[in-house]
């Protein structure tokens, strides 16, 4: 016996496909402005390598490139923040709210938030233009 499709299916489906172009654009512009960010610190003062450079180096390579360093961050800073929404976009886009589901969304969330705290303290140092001043000044 052959029984129908009706046109109500009460299971909710796997993959809802208008969350995909959103989601898909979030991690793309994150993943962009993360090499942004990146390619504006390694050319305003060699980041990362000059993250390995004594203080008495490196401190008045951020004081002389200040404006530069602040967008660069600001770039890497918007791409974190980026992830958070893209994680929830993956998570409905991929879910009946399963339980693992809702164990990577919290990781994907708790990475973004981790990568924003980290910014700032790459290899225990505070690569902030305003403590570089400063701390210049102090020698």
């Amino acid at each position: 016996m052959v029984v129908p499709l009706t046109a109500h299916d009460p299971s909710p489906p796997h993959v809802q496909p208008r969350r995909w172009p959103l989601t898909g654009g979030l991690l793309v512009a994150s993943a962009l402005l993360a090499a942004a960010g990146s390619g504006v610190l390694s050319s305003a003062f060699g980041w990362p390598e000059v993250l390995n450079e004594p203080a008495a180096t490196a401190l008045p390579l951020f004081s002389a490139a200040e404006t530069a360093v602040r967008f660069g961050f600001v770039l890497e800073l918007m791409s974190s923040l980026l992830l958070v929404p893209a994680a929830y976009g993956l998570a409905q886009a991929l879910t009946r709210g399963s339980a693992a589901v809702r164990v990577l969304t919290a990781f994907g969330v708790a990475g973004a938030l981790f990568q924003l705290l980290g910014r700032p303290f790459e290899h225990h140092r505070a690569p902030w233009p305003v403590v570089a001043r400063v701390t210049v000044t102090l020698t």
